[in-house]
């Protein structure tokens, strides 16, 4: 199955989509704890149907990309902008007040990242509210499995 967009790049009602040909990848350096995260993530199908009904939404409205491939982006440039900062001195907050190390803080980041948008799945308007909702729905299980990666 191919992801196809119409003239005007908003996804058609015919478009197939295969899930699990969504990958979320960015440079860990190592970051073992960050590989399980990718790992927990990129096998989550609830996440990845998240995912595509963002930009099913954001479709519908004639938004710029909102996919899987718009978190990606996020993702990457989340993780460049805290290793700049790391590197240049600047503390994060989960450093400082939480007293997490650097590499902790970039796990953090990215969930934080892979989340960001989940509420477009349900609307635009209000997406912010809704991805408090839709994340409430991780049951206990989905939960251990995203949240395991800290005990790497």
């Amino acid at each position: 199955m191919a992801i196809e967009k119409g003239l005007a790049g908003h996804w058609s009602k015919r478009t197939l989509v295969d899930l699990a040909a969504m990958e979320i990848r960015a440079p860990t350096r190592g970051n073992r704890r960050l590989e399980a995260l990718f790992e927990a993530a990129n096998r989550d199908e609830r996440l990845r149907a998240w995912w595509y009904m963002e930009q099913v939404n954001a479709g519908r409205l004639g938004m710029s990309d909102h996919s899987w491939v718009h978190v990606q982006i996020v993702v990457n440039i989340a993780l460049r902008l805290f290793r700049l900062l790391h590197r240049a001195g600047v503390e994060s907050a989960m450093v400082g007040d939480h007293g997490m190390g650097p590499r902790d803080a970039e796990v953090v980041i990215v969930a934080g990242c892979l989340f960001h948008d989940t509420g477009m799945s349900i609307h635009r308007s209000g997406h912010e509210a809704y991805n408090v909702e839709v994340v409430a729905q991780i049951d206990a299980e989905h939960e251990k499995r995203l949240v395991s990666v800290f005990r790497i």
